[in-house]
């Protein structure tokens, strides 16, 4: 195997003072451990020069109500592609990652958040509007590619700006 890109997780948005332990163990085991996991046991099947790539999200970058779970989550998952990439390393396998801002996806799009949502949404970003999945997945190939070669154990933010902007 010459790529493996992990996509796995799940959101779950909360207060933080009504996050149960059923809510934490859920979230963590697919978003983390699922991730985790599923890079130790197809490490064996990786060639010499490949590269893992893992999906991660822009809302470790930035403080957002209702997201301790989901954001640290994704945060430990950021912190877990530096620490790889030095432990893979000496294979050859390079390790990166991806944080879409907000996509439009069969379950979460500009129809489904509702236009006031969705333009509440769009306002802190510049590009103003959802990343098409297409414009994500160029993301992907390109730090599989070898014009990516020398990219190793980095976060791209793909999120037409979105990080960018100071919330007022």
């Amino acid at each position: 195997m010459d790529t493996l890109f992990v996509n796995a997780g799940i959101g779950l948005f909360k207060k933080f003072e009504e996050i149960s332990f059923d809510d934490f163990d859920k979230l963590i085991s697919i978003n983390y451990k699922g991730v985790f996991f599923s890079i130790q046991k197809l490490l064996p099947l990786m060639d010499k020069g490949s590269n893992i790539i893992i999906n991660t999200s822009w809302t470790h970058f930035r403080g957002l109500p209702t997201s301790s779970l989901y954001a640290s989550s994704k945060a430990a998952i950021s912190y877990l592609v530096k620490v790889l990439a030095i432990e893979l390393a000496p294979y050859h396998i390079r390790v990166n990652a991806i944080s879409p801002g907000y996509t439009s996806t069969n379950q979460f799009n500009e129809t489904l958040v509702g236009q006031q949502r969705y333009e509440k949404m769009i306002h802190h970003v510049p590009a103003s509007r959802f990343a098409q999945p297409e414009e994500i997945a160029n993301a992907v190939f390109f730090l599989a590619s070898d014009k990516a070669s020398y990219i190793n154990g980095q976060e791209i933010v793909v999120d037409g700006g979105l990080t960018a902007v100071h919330v007022e």
